[in-house]
């Protein structure tokens, strides 16, 4: 009769052993899909950086330009873009420009209005580009913002050049393949549930 039970704790014994080495080989299996799906993700996110500077190195001569570049591995659907300056926030250039530089803008658009000559580049000239719903190819930049230096521009480009130094952006982008982030400057992007939208 001893012996009996002695056998019958022996394989109760045995089989809460078997039981507890399922559970945890089920539970490693799922932390290692886990890290397998994070990874993947990581590794399929798009990343996007903002990028400002007064020289055009492409076209190689003097241009303040503000620009936005997927530095990841997958398309970006921008969904919301925004320039902070001196404590207030702008959702477009030209919003950014009447605040910081707003005598020398109106002067230019006068020059840009009145000059026949207003298609010529060489004497200065802007190009903006609407950011909403904006998608962003891997590896890929888009340019949002940018003025040519010359006759016609230079005191707006005098000007921008010392208030660009001043201003951060804050940007929300979606990728196609599922997940919404929200990124400042450079810095790190944070996963999101949604991005809220403006109309730029």
């Amino acid at each position: 009769m001893i012996k009996k039970l002695d056998q019958e704790k022996l394989n109760l014994i045995i089989a809460l052993c078997a039981m507890m080495v399922s559970l945890a080989s089920f539970y490693a299996t799922y932390l290692q899909a886990k890290a397998a799906n994070k990874q993947v993700k990581i590794m399929t996110m798009p990343v996007i950086q903002f990028l400002q500077s007064n020289y055009d190195l492409d076209d190689d001569k003097p241009s303040i330009y503000f620009e936005l570049y997927n530095v990841g591995s997958s398309p970006a659907l921008l969904k919301d873009f925004s320039i902070n300056y001196e404590q207030t926030t702008y959702h477009t250039a030209r919003e950014f420009l009447n605040a910081c530089c707003q005598q020398e803008y109106q002067e230019f658009i006068k020059k840009l209005t009145n000059n026949d000559d207003a298609s010529s580049l060489d004497k200065g000239n802007i190009i903006t580009s609407t950011l909403s719903n904006r998608l962003i190819p891997a590896n890929s930049k888009n340019r949002m913002f940018a003025l040519s230096y010359g006759e016609r521009s230079y005191d707006l480009w005098k000007k921008l050049d010392k208030e660009r130094r001043k201003i951060s952006v804050d940007f929300c982008f979606c990728s196609p393949l599922g997940g919404c982030y929200r990124s400042a400057n450079q810095g790190t992007s944070m996963e999101i549930e949604t991005c809220t939208t403006n109309n730029n």
